[in-house]
């Protein structure tokens, strides 16, 4: 366990109380109460209500709770809900967990992501202006859900290392400029190859929008559906991939830029041109290739910070997993530990809003801003509110010194790119005619033997037709 995760534990009990107060702030009753509308389900009257359940599981979120032991004690003691104790047993909390359906978590995270996109506030500019013309810049990724503690007996039968324990997979699409999830995709299967995972992912998104995607999803099947979608996509270049130059632009010994067709035999082509940006960066070639052909439109360096920031979205995975706990699910079924994945990314979304509200009231980065540190900073106001004061305008007072930073912060080797590859990239200027699509010879994909159940989220709204 590393010390930031330890520190998250060592909370008081006043401390996790007071979390819960402000969560509910953030999370109010109306945005669960439209999840529920949306849901068209009837919830009859019980102790355990679905509201009462959803805050639940988001104080294990945000309170940072051990087990969920520990949330059955926090809801007889009067914590979760403040001034309502609840005669609960562990078998009754457990059964709820199992049969109250996670979909109505899931709306729950579809509703706030829907207020802040609507709420709009600040974002990185210094992203959007990398690519002004892309309606939405996103990084795309897979990460593994963490194995299931092994407490019944179907899973003690099990060996520790089996990847029977991991919990599944999920993809997800997050916009660079906010740094929140804008789809997420859940698949049963540990080891989905992460490529079925792009289309579902990117069927919503708007014409214009931008990937910045790893060497995970390099495939020409890809590229082409990406390119027919009139979106735009950053890959690095896979090594030994056979393409043909058609258009040949700037060659110098830091800078080459061509257009090229990939694909040369005829078993796996791609259909449409794409572009080659390769830049000299310390001793050695480094080569991308992007759907966007013109070069003034996306220039070479927009195009290396661009990939640069691609690492946001690990960034994202590490905050779920270690300040938020998603990294110790607290069920053995795929019921309990989706209310838990779906809390988890509710409450990131919120927080990730304030994060950026906080970093702009106060002229930082929001790079800057510790998560762990943030937490500490709600807890601290919940524990001692200021009549008429919001919790949003309390962290974005500059007047108040909340010590958001992070300390011992890891720089970078390289943070820019050397001023003589930078003079090659800005004197080269052309337009070039683009080649026409060719015929696609690409095979046919290899069915996938294994079946597993996938849910997608669609927090993008769907698109008129």
């Amino acid at each position: 366990m590393d010390a930031s995760t330890t520190e998250e534990h060592s909370l008081t009990p006043d401390q996790r109380s007071a979390l819960s107060v402000a969560c509910r702030e953030l999370i109010d009753g109306a945005t669960f109460h439209l999840a529920v509308g949306s849901l068209n389900q009837t919830l009859r009257r019980r102790v355990l209500t679905a509201e009462v359940m959803c805050l639940a599981i988001i104080h294990l979120v945000v309170a940072q709770c051990r087990s969920l032991l520990h949330v059955i004690d926090e809801l007889r003691l009067g914590t979760v809900v403040p001034g309502e104790e609840f005669e609960v047993t562990g078998a009754a909390f457990y059964k709820r967990m199992r049969v109250l359906k996670h979909e109505l978590f899931l709306n729950v995270l579809r509703e706030v992501t829907k207020t802040l996109d609507g709420r709009g506030g600040p974002v990185r500019e210094n992203i959007r202006a990398l690519a002004p013309f892309a309606t939405r810049i996103c990084a795309l990724d897979d990460t593994t859900l963490d194995a299931l503690t092994r407490r019944t007996e179907v899973l003690k039968s099990v060996a520790p290392s089996s990847t029977a324990l991991l919990a599944g997979r999920l993809g997800c699409l997050i916009d660079l400029t906010t740094q929140r999830f804008v789809e997420v995709l859940y698949d049963s299967d540990p080891a989905a190859n992460e490529k079925s995972h792009l289309v579902p992912l990117i069927e919503n998104l708007p014409p214009g929008a931008l990937l910045v995607m790893d060497l995970g999803y390099f495939a020409f099947p890809l590229f082409d559906v990406i390119t027919k979608k009139e979106q735009f996509f950053i890959s690095r270049m896979r090594k030994k991939t056979t393409y043909r130059v058609v258009r040949k632009g700037a060659d110098t010994r830091l800078y080459r830029d061509s257009l090229i067709e990939l694909g040369v035999h005829r078993a796996d082509r791609a259909a449409h041109p794409v572009r080659l940006v390769e830049l000299f960066i310390d001793g050695q070639w480094h080569q991308y290739i992007t759907n966007v052909l013109q070069p003034e439109r996306l220039r070479a360096d927009a195009i290396w910070q661009l990939y640069k920031h691609r690492w946001t979205i690990e960034k994202a995975f590490a905050a779920l997993k270690r300040a938020l706990g998603a990294a110790w699910l607290h069920c053995c079924h795929q019921n309990g530990f989706l209310l838990q994945i779906w809390a988890t990314l509710t409450v990131y979304q919120v927080l990730q809003a304030l994060r950026l509200d906080a970093a702009a009231s106060r002229k930082m980065d929001v790079e800057e801003i510790s998560w762990v540190n943030l937490l500490r900073r709600v807890s601290m106001y919940a524990s001692s509110p200021i009549a008429g004061t919001t919790l949003r305008s309390w962290l974005c007072d500059p007047r108040r010194e909340l010590y958001l930073a992070k300390r011992g912060v890891r720089q970078h080797s390289r943070q820019g790119l050397d001023p003589p590859l930078i003079a090659d990239i800005r004197a080269f200027a052309t337009e070039w005619d683009t080649p026409p699509p060719r015929k696609p010879r690409q095979g046919k994909p290899e069915p996938r033997t294994k079946k597993s159940e996938v849910i997608i989220a669609h927090l993008l709204p769907t698109p008129v037709k």
